[in-house]
């Protein structure tokens, strides 16, 4: 009894500090998923799936010029409306992603530095999204 004590302190705390060292962002969701929802968060993409959702879920990041300039999209779902809003201070950038989109982000406006990337979501369902900044990893001419 005393092993699986430990044991689960050790996975706990591991869990804890696993959580604790991530990326320097953070992500905040306003929202009502049902299904299954996988969010993956790297340093150079955010990956978003989940089978049906109403309200938004946000993303700061902060990105060099390089990777401003790299920034692309590749989106389905299959009902409902979806859309991408970039954020830095004043400036805002929406992206329509209903039904599905594809290619390199028109970033015109934002500076490096920190980016808010909000996805907001309309009675959506089969929806994924992913999003990257960085060259490796493309997979769309």
């Amino acid at each position: 009894m005393k092993r699986l004590f430990t044991f689960f302190v050790i996975f706990v705390v591991s869990l804890t500090a696993l959580a604790a060292c991530g990326s320097e962002t953070t992500t905040t969701a306003s929202w009502t998923t049902s299904g299954t929802l996988t969010n993956i968060r790297n340093d150079d993409s955010w990956q978003l799936s989940v089978d049906r959702a109403n309200g938004h879920i946000r993303r700061d990041v902060t990105m060099t010029q390089e990777q401003l300039d790299m920034l692309h999209v590749w989106s389905w779902n299959s009902e409902g409306q979806s859309r991408l809003t970039l954020i830095q201070g004043s400036t805002e950038i929406e992206i329509d992603l209903t039904g599905g989109a594809q290619g390199f982000l028109i970033t015109s406006g934002l500076e490096p530095g920190s980016v808010r990337m909000r996805l907001d979501f309309e009675d959506a369902t089969d929806i994924d999204v992913e999003i990257r900044w960085q060259a490796s990893g493309l997979f769309f001419n």
